[in-house]
């Protein structure tokens, strides 16, 4: 990637904007916009037109979070109450696409309004960011749409703002206009990046953090950002269960670059005269890995190549905390795709009670934890592609943490920063 340069990947993350957009507009290269403004011929059409059915996680065919997510949105709002009470709640969607926290974000503010509780009396404040301009507008279409069947109090107290950034700009260029749109110092009291946000935020060789050794340091710059903005974050991160065969392939292909930089160093060495035909398969290499040049990075394939970079648990608690976040919580987000939990209904008992399982803190748990799991899987799961077992062989690891790093597709992060956040909002 290092030959490619700064050009080629301004490039790069343009098109992936650009196929961003297109989830909403239409056809890539084209101007097209569907001409209905109902729910099923916007969005969710243009998403099945340029993707297929789903991606490889289900994220497109869904237009709500889930349940594990609520229970923490809710749990955040709470917090904010407790620990800084103030007449507005003010959240920042970081990556908001077309709106799938919107649902969460109406049930909360009605129940909010419904409350004799005199904290965030003013109403509540959502910034909604992205680098999709598309995405956006069906937000903002899906909030028209709301606000026609909402009543006048409801619509004056849940009031919406909107940010394009740009797909290559720095943490600190996002920053400054994020302040500069609000006007004021003010912090936010939760910070919203919803389903792999920051995991389709990748890497670009001249950042300054690969000096310094930061792992992913373009995601933690944001991480550092939304630490100076926020008082809370609510994160859900791509795991190292998704897209396993992209996984294994980009591997293949980092492992491969680096065996023929040693073998092009090696031909220099002994003055063989091989260099071209080294070069002409790093190339090769660079331009199939494109920006995935690090470990866990990637793309999966739809109709578009979209970028992806994955993270384990001891990695997302570690980095988070460095960001400024403490009383960092990880928690499972789901086990299965999240199209199959929404559309069979036994696989969603599963997804919801392998969850349950898995969050089990005490040691003797896991005992019950794998003997209700072998015990499904014999019922009929067998779907699931896991070995059984045996009582010598457990299905799950013994800790609650590695239990969550086995089976989560998707993280959900919650972290605190009260100490920096000790000054009146």
């Amino acid at each position: 990637m290092q030959t490619n340069g700064k050009f080629l990947a301004d490039k790069e993350l343009s098109r992936l904007a650009n196929a961003y957009d297109t989830r909403y507009h239409g056809v890539v290269g084209t101007n097209e916009i569907t001409s209905s403004t109902s729910p099923s011929n916007t969005s969710s059409g243009n998403q099945n037109l340029n993707f297929g059915r789903f991606d490889g996680t289900g994220v497109e065919a869904v237009s709500d979070i889930m349940p594990t997510e609520l229970e923490c949105l809710i749990k955040a709002v709470k917090d904010a109450m407790n620990h800084r009470p103030d007449s507005v709640l003010r959240i920042l969607d970081f990556g908001c696409g077309d709106g799938r926290y919107l649902p969460a974000f109406i049930r909360i503010s009605q129940h909010i309004l419904s409350s004799t509780v005199g904290t965030f009396k003013d109403g509540m404040e959502i910034l909604c960011l992205d680098v999709s301009a598309g995405a956006l507008e069906e937000l903002q279409e899906k909030i028209k749409r709301w606000q026609s069947s909402a009543s006048m109090e409801e619509r004056e107290f849940l009031r919406f703002r909107f940010l394009v950034t740009g797909a290559s700009d720095s943490a600190q260029v996002v920053e400054r206009q994020i302040r500069e749109g609000r006007g004021t110092e003010r912090l936010f009291h939760l910070s919203v990046c919803g389903w792999g946000t920051m995991s389709c935020i990748p890497d670009l060789v001249e950042h300054d953090g690969y000096k310094a050794g930061i792992k992913k340091p373009r995601q933690f710059s944001f991480l550092q950002m939304l630490s100076k903005l926020s008082y809370s974050l609510l994160n859900i991160t791509s795991t190292k269960n998704n897209f396993i065969r992209e996984q294994r392939r980009f591997n293949a292909m980092r492992q491969a670059r680096r065996e023929i930089l040693e073998m092009k160093n090696g031909a220099f060495t002994d003055h063989v005269d091989g260099s071209s035909h080294y070069d002409r398969i790093l190339k090769y290499l660079e331009t199939k890995l494109g920006l995935g040049t690090h470990t866990g990075d990637g793309f999966y394939y739809g109709k578009h190549q979209m970028f992806f970079s994955a993270v384990d648990f001891e990695e997302e608690m570690e980095r988070t905390k460095q960001a400024g976040f403490d009383n960092v919580d990880i928690r499972i987000c789901n086990v299965m795709n999240f199209y199959d939990i929404l559309s069979h209904s036994r696989k969603r008992k599963l997804n919801n009670c392998l969850i349950r399982l898995c969050e089990m803190q005490d040691i003797e748990s896991s005992k019950t934890v794998d003997k209700k799991c072998k015990s499904f899987l014999r019922d009929g799961f067998r779907k699931a592609q896991l070995d059984v077992g045996s009582d010598t062989n457990p299905v799950f690891m013994p800790s609650r943490e590695k239990r969550i790093n086995q089976v989560a597709r998707y993280f959900i992060v919650y972290g605190t920063s009260y100490v920096r956040c000790d000054h009146p909002m």
